[in-house]
C-alpha cells in the first residue's frame, strides 16, 4: 500500500508483516519487504547494500538510479523510494517504554527536554534520529554521534541537520512524519544532494 505523507517528495510504501511461526521475525521481515519491492517496482526489484550497508535498488540486474530507505517495525514494513538526486531515509516505530531509556543517549539536552514535554515526543523523536542517520550516513566520513552530530527539527518547519565531527553543517534536510491509526510513527527525512 503506498502512504501519503503531507509534505514528502517521496514514495512510501508500508505493509504488515506477517506472524508465522515457520519462519523467524528476520525471515517475515523480507518477505514483507519483498511484497513491497513487488508492488512498487515488479519481480525484477531487487535490493542490494553499498558499502556502507545502505540499500540499493536494482531492477532487471541494473541500478535503477533512485535512492531507497527500508525500515521495519514488528508490525509493519517500510520502503521510502527518493527521486533521482535526492537522499532520503525512512522509519517506523511503535510506542514503547524503551524509549525513555534510551532517549538521554542519543538526544541532545535540548532535544530531550523538547520532545519529552509532549505526548509520543520520544516516540517521535527517535524515528526522525533513524530516519536522519539513514538520509544522511553516505554524506558523514565517520559514525556520527547521534546526540551531537545528527540534530532533529525542535519545531515546526524547522530543518534536520547532520554536522561532521568539527561541528560544520554537511546538509539539512526536511522531515515529514505520519502517525498511525494503532500509534506507530513513520517519519521521512529527505534532501536534495549537491551537484
Amino acid at each position: 500500500m503506498k502512504l501519503a505523507i503531507p509534505d514528502c517528495p517521496c514514495d512510501v510504501f508500508i505493509g504488515d508483516i506477517e506472524a508465522d511461526s515457520a519462519h523467524s521475525r528476520s525471515v517475515g521481515e523480507e518477505l514483507a519487504l519483498r511484497r513491497l519491492l513487488d508492488e512498487s517496482f515488479g519481480k525484477h526489484a531487487e535490493r542490494r547494500h553499498s558499502d556502507s550497508g545502505a540499500p540499493i535498488l536494482y531492477i532487471d540486474g541494473k541500478n535503477a538510479g533512485v535512492c531507497i530507505s527500508v525500515s521495519h517495525s514488528r508490525r509493519r514494513a517500510v520502503l521510502a523510494v527518493a527521486p533521482e538526486g535526492m537522499a532520503v531515509g525512512v522509519d517506523v516505530e511503535a510506542p514503547r517504554a524503551q524509549l525513555a531509556k534510551v532517549a538521554p543517549r542519543v538526544l541532545s539536552a535540548e532535544e530531550l527536554e523538547f520532545f519529552s514535554s509532549f505526548d509520543d515526543g520520544l516516540l517521535l523523536a527517535w524515528t526522525l534520529k533513524e530516519a536522519l542517520y539513514k538520509a544522511s550516513r553516505a554524506m558523514l566520513d565517520n559514525e556520527p554521534c547521534f546526540a551531537s552530530q545528527l540534530q532533529i527539527p525542535m519545531g515546526k518547519h524547522l530543518p534536520a541537520r547532520a554536522l561532521d565531527g568539527s561541528g560544520c553543517a554537511v546538509a539539512s534536510f526536511q522531515t515529514a512524519s505520519q502517525t498511525m491509526s494503532d500509534g506507530e510513527i513513520v517519519t521521512v527525512v529527505f534532501t536534495k544532494l549537491s551537484q
